[in-house]
């Protein structure tokens, strides 16, 4: 069985006890922000739920090391109660965390973070040796109050003797860690707030959380991970492509079976993990034709970094962009070649539908797909009841705004132009709520679509969050 599935078989039976009138009486989400707490395993514990995790501190006789055991538990049964419901695993390349991990200097904006897909997710590892650990479970929780906490939970075959019944017998091998961004940390810069990490100056004094929970200060080597892949995920043109593996065999239930048909998996950087390992391949060869032609100039590979971009209106909005690797000095035909097949360039529009669908299905929103209206003879990406009121949402790919050889040349795109026309043509006379979502906008679509069911009447008029209709189009050739 996959390991996390394997996760919520074992601890299922923790998140009812904890969860339980007895016991806890909360939902698995709470049980994760308790032993967030900074005072978890004291008599200062100031979390939720206090009444009852007093009842339990005193049931294990004001021990903090047997509180420190019970946090394991809290943190499976937390997870394992959360992340069977959605069953989202992010499989990230091996060569693109190493590069991702190299950019020591990160500029956060928490802001970012507060709209990714998807709050709690399963990093799997089990393919990438990054770490010693096969995966991690990862939450993102964002408070009113502008506090984001992180909190992740390593996974091993052994689930690191993390008990199910009895707190006897070996302590457990790995604790969940809570990484907490506070309002107090932040600069402002024209408006927008961040927060600047040398990361590997904070390194030096980290010590491993997931063994002992017990941090010196700073990140450690997984937290410098996870803020950069969180920010990623967030970041302009993100190389994110569903697994051809979940593709086949994923088929949602509105029950829950915890089946490996139930999970959905996005690989991460393989575009540019392919890149840099068709690199180190050619990289002898490339040196030694260089020197045989005199040129001196060794090939190499600039490494990668984050751009970013002030935007929009007074320039107050940002785009993040992490620029991949670079090579210099080198014959890039064998490795254009080999990156074809894994980028796949008509994905595009496919894949930001599939994000569309993903952070409908993350709300809970029912919905459907091509929805075809007969008058017009023409499908909607996405169609919703709101409210009582039909709302439709396209996302346009590049295609639908210039000509492309594999999407039928330029009379591909006159015939994708006038179909465009005439459905926001309908929309307006019909006074039907339409989102247009443009392909360079996918790192917005939470924050889109959350505006969308928000003001869904402006929308029957101007179809684009942020860009009126002649602004959306002005890129059209």
């Amino acid at each position: 069985m996959y390991l996390p599935l394997e996760y919520v078989k074992r601890y299922s039976v923790l998140t009812e006890l904890y969860c339980s009138e007895e016991y806890i009486n909360c939902e698995p989400e709470v049980l994760l922000e308790m032993i967030a707490d900074a005072d978890w395993g004291t008599s200062n514990y100031s979390g939720p739920n206090k009444e009852r995790y007093i009842h339990t501190y005193n049931m294990f006789d004001n021990n903090y090391f047997a509180m420190h055991i019970i946090s394991a538990c809290f943190a499976t049964a937390g997870f394992a109660g959360v992340w069977k419901y959605n069953k989202i695993v992010y499989e990230p390349d091996y060569d693109f965390s190493q590069a991702l991990i190299g950019t020591n200097k990160l500029r956060v904006y928490p802001e970012m973070l507060k709209h990714i897909p998807f709050n709690t997710f399963y990093l799997d590892f089990s393919k990438n040796e990054l770490f010693v650990y096969e995966g991690f479970f990862v939450q993102v929780k964002v408070y009113d109050t502008g506090v984001i906490r992180i909190s992740s939970l390593p996974t091993e075959s052994g689930y690191s003797h993390i008990p199910v019944h009895e707190y006897e017998g070996e302590n457990p091998t790995a604790y969940a860690d809570a990484f907490w961004i506070k309002p107090e940390m932040y600069s402002v810069d024209n408006g927008v707030y961040y927060f600047d990490y040398n990361l590997y100056k904070d390194l030096m004094y980290t010590s491993d959380s997931f063994r002992t929970q017990w941090f010196i200060g700073g990140v450690s080597n997984f937290r410098l991970f996870l803020l950069q892949f969180l920010m990623y995920l967030s970041s302009k043109e993100a190389d994110i492509i569903e697994s051809p593996e979940t593709i086949k065999t994923y088929k949602p239930s509105s029950l829950v079976k915890n089946k490996y048909s139930e999970v959905r998996k996005w690989n991460v950087g393989c575009r540019y993990g392919e890149k840099i390992r068709s690199y180190q391949k050619n990289k002898m060869q490339q040196y030694e034709n260089s020197e045989s032609s005199q040129n001196g100039k060794r090939p190499h590979i600039r490494k990668a970094h984050w751009e970013r971009y002030h935007v929009g209106e007074g320039r107050k909005d940002i785009i993040t962009k992490w620029k991949e690797p670079v090579f210099v000095n080198g014959d890039f035909n064998d490795i254009v070649a080999n990156i074809h097949v894994v980028t796949n360039k008509e994905a595009d529009c496919s894949l930001g539908e599939g994000l569309v669908k993903q952070y409908l299905e993350a709300k809970k929103i029912s919905f459907r797909t091509e929805h075809y209206i007969r008058e017009i003879r023409k499908r909607y990406d996405f169609s919703l009841e709101w409210n009582k009121t039909l709302l439709f949402i396209e996302f346009d790919g590049e295609q639908h705004f210039k000509s492309i050889n594999r999407w039928g040349g330029k009379k591909g795109y006159l015939k994708r132009r006038q179909a465009d026309i005439e459905k926001n043509e309908y929309c307006r006379n019909k006074g039907i709520p339409l989102l247009r979502i443009r392909f360079d906008q996918a790192y917005l679509i939470p924050n889109m679509i959350d505006d969308f069911l928000k003001n869904s009447e402006k929308y029957s008029q101007q179809f684009n969050t942020y860009l009126a209709d002649d602004v959306y189009y002005s890129i059209c050739q």
